[in-house]
């Protein structure tokens, strides 16, 4: 935005949510935190690119440190640096390149917009935004799922900046999981796997099957598994104390994000044997990969509990690639969250 403005000589202000990314705001008041900017304030880099120098005893910055941050503000702020278009010269009088190339953005009338997180963008966009969706059900009983080459489980809640109800902040988010800012009114709460789609990646590649023929017959082979699985006739049978393929797997790939932050966790197979097929290890993967997702959703529910709502009332909003284009899956979903898709 500064070099579409042409105000290079303008501390451009940051949103809320984009603020949130760096770990130093507080989401509750939107301020930026204290206490995080101080720890950050003992990287080098920081320093120099803040332009201020360590004490004696090399712990913390100056006072000052603080008040170079950009300026915080909603993503729909009416400033008169975003409301102006794109001007012919820069701040310091050289030509601004993007006079040509974006002509349709000279208008003064061109709003521009400051940007917003994209793991908020794709919540808000699965209608996951806090906002009523109908008479009974609230955006915060749905909560977003996307398993692409990763996964994430999000969903927002109202908090306003402004509130002043203390009852208001009692939003407990539980370890594991992450809050960031939407804007003024709302936060978003959610959890992340570096591993999701990619896990399948792994197997395909691994077991070649490379193939779309090949690995569509595994799948098939592993969505009936499971279905035999789900539907044994034995009474005292329970579906959920077992795999189907007697295989197990932990999908730490690349680390662990959530629940717990472990960079260096490493991946896991187990119960192979000689009748082990190609179809076990894939489903294995996949339901590795759900009962990751099914922790974090554990962990949003009782974040939704602390704010009132009741989890069993929520609702999954399914998105993703990898997902999407798997009926397995999906409903693999469905049956370890015990919730609608």
């Amino acid at each position: 935005v500064h070099r579409w403005s042409g105000k290079l000589q303008i501390q451009m202000p940051i949103s809320y949510s984009e603020a949130s990314w760096t770990g130093m705001l507080s989401f509750r008041d939107c301020n930026w935190d204290d206490e995080a900017v101080r720890i950050f304030e003992t990287c080098q880099g920081i320093i120099q690119y803040a332009q201020c120098e360590y004490d004696e005893d090399d712990v913390y910055m100056d006072d000052d440190c603080i008040d170079l941050l950009p300026p915080l503000v909603d993503y729909d702020a009416a400033l008169p640096i975003l409301t102006v278009g794109i001007p012919p010269y820069n701040g310091d009088g050289s030509e601004n390149p993007y006079w040509d190339r974006w002509p349709d953005l000279r208008s003064k009338k061109v709003r521009f917009f400051l940007g917003i997180g994209d793991g908020v963008a794709a919540t808000v966009g699965s209608k996951c935004g806090g906002y009523p969706t109908s008479a009974s059900i609230s955006g915060s009983h749905r909560i977003a799922v996307t398993i692409g080459t990763s996964a994430a489980c999000r969903f927002v809640l109202p908090l306003s900046m402004k509130e002043t109800q203390p009852s208001q902040h009692n939003i407990l988010v539980p370890p594991g999981l992450f809050c960031y800012r939407v804007h003024r009114d709302h936060i978003l709460v959610g959890g992340t796997l570096i591993d999701g789609g990619s896990v399948v990646q792994w197997a395909r590649s691994l077991l070649n099957l490379q193939s779309d023929e090949s690995f569509g017959a595994c799948l098939e082979k592993a969505s009936e598994m499971y279905a035999m699985h789900s539907t044994s006739p034995d009474p005292g049978h329970d579906p959920s104390s077992s795999s189907p393929s007697g295989v197990t797997m932990v999908p730490f790939l690349s680390g662990e994000r959530s629940t717990v932050s472990r960079g260096g966790a490493q991946a896991c197979i187990s119960g192979l044997t000689r009748e082990t097929t190609p179809a076990h290890i894939v489903h294995a993967c996949l339901e590795s990969v759900i009962l990751r997702v099914g922790c974090v959703i554990k962990l949003l529910n009782e974040a939704r509990s602390s704010e009132g709502h009741i989890p069993s009332q929520g609702i999954i909003v399914a998105s993703g690639n990898a997902l999407e284009r798997s009926p397995l899956w999906q409903q693999m979903l469905a049956d370890c969250s015990s919730m609608d898709l």
